[in-house]
């Protein structure tokens, strides 16, 4: 569960920032953020957000870094053994 909660929150931060994110409607814009009351509270316009991907370098800075921590936390593993040896 530990680890599963982790991996999420690293997911979400990949995926950010490999993402642009600006308002729907255009710049200068305002949301009408008055509340849709029902079963749950939810704003009346439905899409307030449009995403655009950065970059094919920003997407490879990401997949880099993830990449050399997963390679870190094999080598931080494989020195904890050891040590315990």
């Amino acid at each position: 569960m530990h680890l599963a909660a982790r991996e999420a929150v690293l997911l979400v931060a990949r995926t950010i920032a490999c993402l642009q994110l600006r308002n729907a409607k255009g710049e200068g814009v305002k949301i009408d953020m008055a509340a849709n009351f029902g079963l749950t509270v939810l704003p009346k316009e439905t899409v307030l957000v449009k995403s655009t991907m950065r970059g094919m370098q920003v997407r490879s800075l990401v997949e880099n870094a993830a990449q050399g921590s997963a390679v870190d936390r094999a080598e931080g593993h494989h020195d904890a053994a050891e040590a315990a040896e």
